[in-house]
């Protein structure tokens, strides 16, 4: 949105997920990046996602988690909620990933005109030291792409560090979005 729809914002807060240009630089050069991120390309293909990622309770959804955010371990109230909502709309998380992608044409064409985007934008950027689905060196970088104040924080999480450290993370967002 920060790229495509600048107007629509006038800071930001963006947890866990690099600059995409930084991202898939990052992914090209580090083949361990490439094998964490594997689940994208999986994500790609026709219903099969859909039936591996439900099946026997959620347990590959699980084991995600636990490989994203190594440590941290839901409620299960948290996870009974979330089961009943991928039940009822796998399509949408699904359809984020394949948006990447799809269709080829157009998805190469957003990456080339991210190329030329500056983001306008005051930019907070917080990550977990423990994210196990995108690595925390993957932000090095980025601040390139950002014209105004960026700011980049590590906390001791995993990838879900706003279930993991919802105060620290509900605290940083108000100060930043609050200057």
């Amino acid at each position: 949105m920060l790229i495509r729809h600048p107007h629509l914002a006038r800071r930001a807060v963006t947890l866990s997920v690099p600059h995409p240009l930084t991202f898939l630089a990052y992914v090209a050069t580090h083949p361990a990046q490439l094998a964490r991120s594997a689940y994208m390309a999986f994500f790609q293909l026709p219903r099969v996602p859909e039936r591996a990622l439900a099946a026997r309770r959620f347990a590959l959804s699980r084991r995600l988690w636990r490989r994203w955010s190594p440590g941290f371990e839901p409620s299960a109230s948290y996870w009974a909620s979330l089961e009943g909502t991928l039940s009822r709309s796998m399509e949408g998380p699904l359809g984020y990933y394949r948006a990447m992608l799809r269709p080829l044409g157009p998805g190469a064409a957003r990456i080339r005109h991210a190329r030329g985007v500056t983001i306008p934008h005051d930019v907070l950027y917080l990550h977990g030291a423990r994210d196990g689905c995108i690595s925390p060196d993957a932000r090095h970088g980025q601040a390139r792409y950002f014209g105004a104040a960026f700011e980049e924080r590590v906390l001791d999480a995993g990838h879900f560090l706003q279930l993991e450290r919802p105060r620290e993370v509900a605290a940083l967002v108000d100060d930043w979005l609050g200057r």
